[in-house]
C-alpha cells in the first residue's frame, strides 16, 4: 500500500486513496481502538519512531500534521502524519507546509491542553512554520 506514482490524470501523491486510508485507521486502531479519540505524542512518537526516518524529519512530519497544535494525534491527523512517512520512505520530499489534500475534513476538536510533543531539544530549532487553516 505505498503511494505509486502515476503518469495518469491523477498525480497528487498526498492524496490518500480509499485503501491507504483504511490501511491507516486499521493502525490507528492498534494505539487507540475509539476512531473518535487521540494518541498521546509519546504513544505516536513510539509509533512513528518504528519508520527509521530521520528524527528531524519526523518532528517536521509531526509540526505537519498536529494540525491543532495539541500534542495529540486525531484520526485525521495521525492518517496525514503516517501518509507523510509513506511518502518519504517513497522518496517524496517532505512539503514545507501540509498539503491541501491532507487538510482534516472538519475541524478537529481538542483533548485538554498538554505540551507539545518533541522529538528531541533541537529538532524544532530549523524553521518554524504556523499553518493557517482555511474555513471552507
Amino acid at each position: 500500500s505505498a503511494i505509486q506514482r502515476q503518469s495518469s490524470g491523477y498525480d497528487d501523491p498526498w492524496k490518500i486513496t480509499d485503501e491507504q486510508r483504511q490501511y491507516y485507521i486499521n493502525q490507528f486502531k492498534t494505539i487507540q481502538p475509539d476512531l473518535t479519540g487521540f494518541i498521546p505524542g509519546s504513544a505516536a512518537k513510539e509509533f512513528f519512531t518504528k519508520s527509521k526516518l530521520p528524527i528531524l524529519e519526523l518532528s517536521h512530519i509531526w509540526e505537519l500534521s498536529d494540525f491543532d497544535k495539541d500534542g495529540a494525534l486525531t484520526l485525521d491527523e495521525f492518517c496525514a502524519a503516517f501518509h507523510l512517512v509513506v511518502a518519504r520512505k517513497n522518496g517524496y520530499d517532505l512539503p514545507e507546509k501540509l498539503p491541501e489534500s491532507l487538510m482534516p475534513k472538519s475541524p478537529p476538536t481538542s483533548p485538554p491542553p498538554c505540551l507539545p510533543m518533541r522529538f528531541d531539544r533541537t529538532a524544532h530549532a530549523h524553521k518554524r512554520t504556523r499553518l493557517r487553516l482555511v474555513c471552507r
